[in-house]
């Protein structure tokens, strides 16, 4: 990785923070990350990163979340966890998803600021001390803002920026495009969002729920150190509805308002058809006419209850009160393998 071109790439993009002294450094950093069937990164992730946070602060511990990798990735972090004293491995017991794996390692850490970065390195580690002054000038999360996504297709950055639209209109706060979980936090921020016990989590739009003063700041990402990306099109769809049903409502009242639009309309055809059969008798009705309003409002009624449903889906969820995560095994910690649920 060329630190020079990393340094280049980032903007400050703040929020207005009232004046005040600047903190001073933090007294500790933990830095998160969440691993799946990323085994080839490992090594070059972990010696690209140390030197760059080891000079930071005097207590720092790198909490890597194993989320059940079917490759190599769990048994290469236990290797480096003997000879690295700062690592910290999390196993989980299964793939629970990118979020449950975040939070679980927001739970183990013990950090005054936390980051948060993937493991392919597109998140550049030498951008971490210019997100801790940021932090220093008042913010309580940092977050880093993509400047491009050439390496998407069109089809999918048209699709993301559809639903960002969407997100900003309707929720009550704002989202910020192309917003990634690269980003570091303080303590108290990191407090708030572990109180937030929801299981079908949107984790982006967490962030932004809580508030807290917040730097954007603009980066460029690196080339994917190893692997292929995990983030296909059907499971972009399903954090995107998600995200949709998890903090509006909004989608219910379309529908409430499109039935209602709906049936005024089958009112004033439902009396111009009276007052034309009054005035010029009974016509033969055309079959087609009549098909295709039957499909049509079939349509509607079942997408209406498919929305429903998706709300009921959720709130079963919620109900079942099962787990976020189930943890296999840990490493690094003061007392391994005891907290195995959360």
């Amino acid at each position: 990785m060329d630190d020079t071109s990393a340094g280049r790439s980032v903007a400050a993009n703040s929020n207005h923070f009232d004046e005040q002294t600047l903190r001073p450094d933090p007294d500790s950093l933990s830095v998160i990350i969440p691993f799946y069937n990323e085994a080839e990164c490992v090594d070059l992730l972990l010696d690209t990163l140390l030197p760059v946070v080891r000079p930071l602060c005097d207590s720092i511990e790198v909490i890597c979340v194993d989320d059940g990798s079917s490759d190599k990735t769990g048994p290469s972090l236990l290797k480096r966890c003997r000879d690295i004293p700062e690592l910290r491995v999390i196993r989980l017991s299964r793939n629970f998803g990118q979020d449950a794996a975040i939070t679980a390692g927001l739970a183990h850490s013990s950090g005054q600021v936390i980051c948060i970065m993937d493991a392919d390195l597109q998140h550049p580690p030498a951008l971490l001390p210019t997100m801790i002054n940021a932090w220093r000038e008042g913010a309580d999360m940092v977050c880093m803002i993509r400047k491009h996504r050439d390496d998407e297709t069109p089809f999918v950055r048209s699709a993301k920026s559809v639903f960002y639209w969407i997100m900003q209109r309707i929720c009550s706060f704002e989202m910020v495009q192309s917003a990634a979980h690269f980003r570091l936090m303080d303590r108290k921020a990191c407090n708030a969002l572990l109180r937030l016990t929801e299981r079908s989590r949107y984790q982006a739009g967490l962030y932004q729920w809580i508030g807290f003063p917040t730097t954007y700041m603009e980066y460029t990402p690196d080339q994917r150190a190893a692997g292929s990306t995990k983030w296909l099109l059907l499971p972009m769809l399903n954090r995107a509805l998600r995200g949709i049903i998890s903090f509006s409502s909004a989608p219910l009242r379309i529908w409430s308002f499109t039935g209602a639009t709906i049936a005024c309309m089958a009112f004033l055809y439902g009396f111009y058809i009276v007052v034309k059969t009054l005035i010029f008798g009974i016509d033969f009705p055309g079959f087609a006419t009549l098909a295709t309003l039957i499909l049509f409002f079939s349509g509607v009624i079942l997408l209406s209850i498919g929305m429903i449903g998706e709300y009921l889906a959720g709130l079963f969820e919620e109900v079942k009160q099962r787990p976020l995560y189930l943890i296999y095994e840990t490493r690094g910690f003061d007392q391994d393998n005891i907290d195995r649920t959360s």
